[in-house]
């Protein structure tokens, strides 16, 4: 049985339990095809298929991810395994001439994102303007980091040259449409089936409500793109935002490969503009080839990726989506809580794939439920910094490539804590950077201008 996107992944995967799913990707040089037809296609070519498996396909719950070229087939314990349905696809492929890859579902975990401090009690503030950052959200007080990086005078420098809004799906836990700092970014999407999305999806309850036992996807979402100026909470880095937040992780922080497309799935649908990822995998074989199929599609129609590198300060090269790169994504490690300097965290993961760092220490992302302040921590906080800069960038209308290409070129060197320096020195890792904030607030040059590909992002005249 066939069966739509809006299925209930719920039922396809336990919140705790191992995935009991098998993911397949099959082509032929016409294109895509259905694994419920290969019984069908082996008997056509002269071939008799395995009865068991031919008789579980006839029934089995697939759901087709035609943007990812993957289906998703539910195998539970007491049918056809991951295994066997793996050798079937192998096998049939072969007779068949056609390309494919299978493989048991995997899962995947936030990366870091975890409190390092208690969190401190404070007396509410009332809404003022913030005399550094220009806005009048009560707790931008404690957001030292946007302070750090020019906030005030980069949105001032900004704001004359915005064009559009920039939809940016966040592929995380759930957040709150209720929170005043989230309620004027949601959107009523339309997607390119037809149908329209009321501000993102929740692929474990496979609805439109969003859980937020986890405060993870609320907590990336608010250091984005919480909405600023508006007498309330925070302000995130980048505004002129649509969130679309969909929702795999469950309240354990938890995620299989299988929600994953599906989100990367739907966000190629909605046409989004930027997809963030402050999550990982560690995959290999057909595994990391799936997701990389979906990777580069979503590249291929224009949306740019930001992925986080794990953590447990060592050299990663098997962490995915990161691991994949691409000419539209970004991979993000995280810096120590420091002004001055721009020093990589003992805690942050390294590799070849890595472009740039953020600040990811003691990140203020507002208060909890009981008014105590709440800070956020790692490559996890990291993530949306570089993902806001992105959305900046390509709300000023600038191609996704052209604004890759900006934050690379525009980065200050990051030390090596000397824990790492060994470590690091000896293995070949990609050149670090931080995106110069000093450069996109700089006031001097010429009116902004993309004739040039090395256009420095707002060098303009007052």
């Amino acid at each position: 049985m066939r069966i739509p996107l809006a299925c209930s992944f719920a039922s396809l995967v336990g919140a705790t339990d191992p995935p009991s799913s098998t993911i397949v990707s099959i082509n032929s040089a016409t294109g895509d095809v259905d694994i419920s037809q290969l019984p069908a296609m082996l008997t056509k070519a002269g071939y008799t298929p395995d009865p068991e498996v031919a008789s579980f396909l006839d029934t089995a719950e697939i759901t087709t991810l035609e943007y990812v070229h993957s289906q998703v087939v539910h195998t539970p314990p007491h049918t056809i395994d991951s295994e066997a349905l793996c050798n079937f696809v192998k096998s049939a492929s072969s007779k068949l001439l056609l390309r494919s890859e299978c493989a048991a579902d995997a899962n995947g975990e936030a990366f870091g994102g975890r409190e390092q401090s208690p969190p401190k009690k404070k007396r509410a503030n009332s809404a003022k303007l913030d005399m550094d950052l220009h806005v009048n959200d009560p707790d931008a007080v404690y957001q030292k980091h946007l302070k750090w990086m020019n906030m005030g005078k980069v949105w001032r420098l900004a704001f004359p040259h915005v064009k559009r809004k920039v939809a940016v799906a966040v592929i995380d836990s759930g957040i709150n449409w209720n929170d005043p700092d989230f309620a004027p970014l949601k959107g009523r999407v339309k997607k390119k089936s037809g149908s329209y999305l009321d501000g993102g999806w929740n692929f474990i309850t496979d609805s439109s409500i969003m859980t937020f036992v986890d405060s993870h996807g609320t907590n990336v979402c608010k250091i984005l793109a919480a909405k600023g100026n508006n007498s309330v909470g925070i302000a995130g880095v980048a505004p002129n935002v649509t969130l679309v937040p969909l929702q795999i992780l469950d309240e354990n922080g938890k995620g299989p490969l299988s929600r994953f497309l599906a989100a990367l799935h739907m966000a190629i649908d909605l046409e989004v503009d930027i997809v963030s990822m402050s999550l990982g995998y560690y995959l290999s074989g057909a595994q990391a080839r799936l997701m990389q199929r979906g990777l580069r599609a979503a590249q291929e129609r224009g949306i740019a990726l930001v992925s986080a590198i794990g953590y447990a300060s060592e050299l990663r090269e098997d962490d995915y989506p990161c691991r994949y790169g691409g000419p539209l994504a970004l991979c993000v490690a995280y810096m120590q809580d420091d002004k001055t300097r721009n020093v990589l965290h003992t805690n942050s993961g390294w590799g070849r794939r890595v472009d740039v760092a953020a600040y990811g220490t003691n990140i203020f992302t507002g208060r909890d439920e009981n008014g105590e302040l709440r800070y956020f921590n790692g490559s996890s906080a990291a993530t949306p910094i570089v993902t806001a800069l992105f959305a900046m960038l390509l709300s000023m209308d600038i191609d996704p490539m052209v604004a890759k290409r900006l934050i690379l070129n525009n980065v200050d060197p990051v030390e090596l804590p000397s824990i790492l320096e060994f470590f690091i020195d000896s293995c070949t890792c990609g050149e670090l950077g931080v995106p110069d904030w000093k450069v996109y607030s700089q006031d001097q040059a010429s009116p902004f201008s993309l004739a040039s590909e090395r256009s420095v992002f707002l060098r303009l005249i007052v």
